[in-house]
């Protein structure tokens, strides 16, 4: 099983990593984030019932501050993407189809079994989700990503003609416009008229609403701001969304899509704050590094898995929510080693 992260710095920029470990960091914690979506969602925003209590808001919170998650894995990625001087378009396509699409198809037909098998959903509803870009909840980033991916050397020459500033004013843009379309879309009956209403439905379409982001992982990284603003801006931010909880009550989507202005500020702030963190490499961020991708892989499985056997009391929330994001992380990351040991001696003895 081939770790994307580090696949996505071979495919752009030809080198790796290890000269940026907060970056790193940044896709780690990205990472983490994303399961604690998938932890809290359950007593938050897809609950059946909404329960107005402090458990409630706990929830919530776990999951407003989660939700930048997905802006700065397509930020980070867009940041070496987009660091290519030339592109030559075949080789670059054969690439990451191997490294990339490969990977992408296989955890589909993984999670097409695993529900059919498992979950007892019904192929023609597999099938559905499948075609919709989300064979699996999780897997809709990889779908949406798709496009971005074909679009990098298009970006690049675009980015070379503009020149950097420019380039930076079309991320901008993007995100403006962005804001605009999840506002009509949320607020407008128009959104789900004629054609309109597939662009909403195929993930593989969404990749147009991260277009700005994915600019900005690359413009931003020569942006000069004082290190005592970025903190201030990210602490400004979460400040926002401990106090939207209380505004929005009933409306916690408006806090949580990633396209809002509000959490494209949080997701941007939390982009800046990393910039200017030094961190040595040592053994542990390497390992963590390594099987990052994995995790964000499998984690479904295991998370399954865990709400089913750990029925903690709602009156302990506070506790069961980070302890059931801790023990995702680590049993994922375990099973994401088993994978690579078996996959290794399989591939080995296909070499013999």
């Amino acid at each position: 099983m081939d770790e994307i992260v580090n696949k996505e710095a071979e495919l752009f920029r030809g080198g790796t990593l290890e000269h940026e470990n907060n970056i790193i960091v940044l896709r780690i914690l990205a990472c983490i984030m994303v399961i604690s979506i998938h932890v809290s969602e359950a007593h938050a925003v897809k609950q059946e019932f909404y329960i107005k209590n402090f458990n409630f808001l706990l929830a919530n919170l776990w999951y407003g501050l989660s939700c930048s998650a997905v802006p700065l894995f397509v930020m980070i990625s867009g940041r070496y993407a987009l660091n290519r001087k030339n592109s030559e378009y075949k080789k670059y396509y054969v690439k990451i189809f191997k490294k990339i699409y490969i990977p992408a198809i296989f955890w589909s037909v993984f999670y097409m079994i695993l529900r059919y098998y498992f979950q007892n959903i019904s192929i023609k509803k597999i099938i559905n989700a499948t075609i919709g870009g989300a064979p699996f909840y999780h897997l809709w980033y990889l779908y949406m990503m798709i496009g971005i991916y074909l679009l990098v050397p298009f970006l690049v020459k675009l980015k070379e003609k503009m020149k950097e500033k420019n380039f930076e004013k079309l991320g901008i843009l993007l995100v403006i416009i962005s804001f605009i379309m999840v506002i009509f879309r949320d607020f407008s009956s128009l959104s789900n008229i004629g054609l309109l209403k597939y662009y909403w439905k195929f993930n593989q379409f969404q990749f147009i609403n991260y277009l700005g982001y994915f600019i900005l992982g690359y413009s931003l990284k020569k942006i000069k701001i004082n290190k005592k603003v970025k903190r201030y801006l990210l602490i400004i931010s979460i400040i926002f969304i401990f106090i939207s909880l209380f505004f929005f009550k009933d409306k916690y989507i408006l806090i949580y899509d990633t396209n809002y202005i509000w959490m494209v500020f949080y997701s941007i702030s939390i982009y800046l704050f990393f910039l200017d963190i030094k961190i040595n490499k040592n053994k542990l961020l390497s390992f963590l590094e390594k099987y990052n991708f994995d995790i964000y892989l499998i984690h479904p499985i295991i998370l399954n898995f865990i709400l089913e056997k750990f029925r903690l009391q709602e009156k302990v929330l506070w506790l069961k929510i980070p302890f059931l994001i801790t023990i995702t992380f680590i049993f994922s990351l375990l099973l994401a080693l088993v994978l690579n040991i078996i996959i290794k001696k399989i591939k080995n003895k296909i070499k013999i």
